[in-house]
């Protein structure tokens, strides 16, 4: 398919039918829980569509970035009518969505229907959702020169995922009550980063610019806009009130996401941010784990993604990003020690090969093995399995520090997997 040529909506549809994506995502976790899986290595998210889902196998590499990110949409509003729904993804069933995602674009965003004097009118149903989705992605030469450009670019368009839910819940639902929930919506994102901004002197000004920009692109009253211009200049701080505490996980979860994102630009992460971090966790009702992941999340998918995106390689060391994602790692799992401990102790193959590895060198093959067997179990953990780990970085050397040794048996010696270095060092064989 290609995504540049009209009636791309039904060559992908074609494409598409044939993948049954619930088959490939973890029983355990709940609908919002597997569509923030499914959806968060995309990019979309974040505002930079790096990929299709990698389930689809689908290759994008060579699609332009406005186009990429149309198909991305709107593989994510058909995940959030298909995984809500529990369907297989048949092309009546994608046809199906399709004319539900016209409904409520038609409902939250009027505008995007209108007919322009110059255009034709769509012949189909699914050539008027590809008019639609022209309109609602915008993506400008420069988005991806500088991280705040690219974060506040397209960072509502999961926002439209998360409303379009709203409305799969009441597919009646009166149009002012939907375009309310997410002027709402839009309103407790500027109030979050209007804290963010205002935390950190040093950057403050530059990011003030493209805090505006991002008002911009909010669905605001133009009066209202006006007023949130200056809301960084208010101390929010102590008046930062979510209207959400009780929403739903997966609203909260992409506000935190989006603050952890925010602080994380400028590579450093100050006592006051930190604070505000952990305050804002408790204030919409996510733990301290929670809280971490929301942090590896992000730091996996810069992880994930570093060649692919301008701004990853210019904002972050990636020695001092690998140490501190082993640090959220550890934090996690020993939240789950008895687990994990359980797990090791249960997986014969494992264990025996953690005890031949105290009588000799194990091989290249079998510590590849110890790898993937660990990294199974890791990816037992609710908290972990949302997450597309960064597989490449989590080396043996590296498992061994996320992992607490007090959780494999007595027999183990993960010193065992280190040699001799000159001057007294060890090495760690990487494996």
């Amino acid at each position: 398919m290609d995504p540049t040529e009209i009636n791309w909506i039904e060559k992908y549809f074609e494409e598409r039918q044939s993948f049954v994506f619930t088959n490939s995502l973890p029983s355990e976790l709940d609908y919002e829980q597997l569509l923030y899986k499914y959806l968060q290595p995309s990019g979309i998210i974040y505002g930079h569509p790096i990929d299709l889902p990698s389930q689809l196998e689908i290759d994008t590499e060579d699609w332009p970035v406005k186009e990429r990110l149309e198909v991305i949409l709107l593989e994510g509003l058909l995940a959030a009518y298909i995984l809500k729904n529990k369907l297989k993804g048949s092309l009546s069933e994608l046809n199906d969505a399709a004319i539900l995602i016209k409904q409520f674009y038609e409902k939250i965003n009027p505008e995007l229907v209108k007919k322009s004097f110059f255009e034709r009118k769509p012949k189909t149903e699914l050539q008027a959702l590809e008019r639609i989705f022209a309109k609602r992605v915008k993506v400008k030469a420069e988005w991806n020169n500088t991280f705040w450009q690219g974060f506040f670019h397209n960072i509502l368009l999961f926002g439209d995922i998360i409303t379009f839910i709203k409305f799969l819940e009441n597919t009646s639902i009166i149009d002012s009550e939907l375009i309310e929930f997410e002027l709402n919506f839009h309103r407790q994102i500027l109030h979050m980063l209007s804290v963010v901004i205002s935390i950190n002197a040093d950057t403050k000004k530059e990011n003030i610019i493209y805090y505006h920009y991002f008002v911009e692109s909010t669905m605001l009253p133009k009066e209202e806009k006006k007023t949130a211009m200056l809301w960084h200049d208010n101390a929010f701080q102590n008046e930062f009130i979510l209207k959400y505490k009780e929403s739903s996980w997966l609203l909260r979860r992409y506000l935190l996401d989006l603050a952890a994102l925010s602080v994380w630009a400028d590579k450093t992460l100050t006592i006051l941010e930190k604070e505000f971090l952990i305050d804002l966790a408790e204030q919409i009702n996510i733990d301290s784990i929670d809280l971490e992941s929301s942090g590896f999340a992000v730091e996996t998918f810069v992880l994930n993604n570093w060649n692919k995106v301008y701004y990853l390689q210019q904002k972050q060391s990636y020695l001092a990003l690998s140490k501190r994602i082993a640090s959220r790692m550890k934090k996690i799992t020993i939240k789950y020690g008895s687990f994990i401990k359980q797990e090791i102790e249960e997986d014969k193959e494992l264990l025996a090969l953690l005890k031949l590895s105290h009588e000799r060198s194990l091989s290249i093959d079998e510590k590849d093995k110890i790898r993937r067997q660990l990294l199974d179990i890791l990816k037992l953990i609710p908290t972990i399995s949302m997450l597309a780990l960064p597989m490449a970085y989590l080396t043996i050397p590296i498992l061994m520090r996320v992992i607490p040794k007090e959780y494999f048996p007595s027999s183990f010696n993960p010193n065992a997997l280190t040699v001799p270095r000159t001057k007294g060092r060890s090495r760690i064989i990487e494996g």
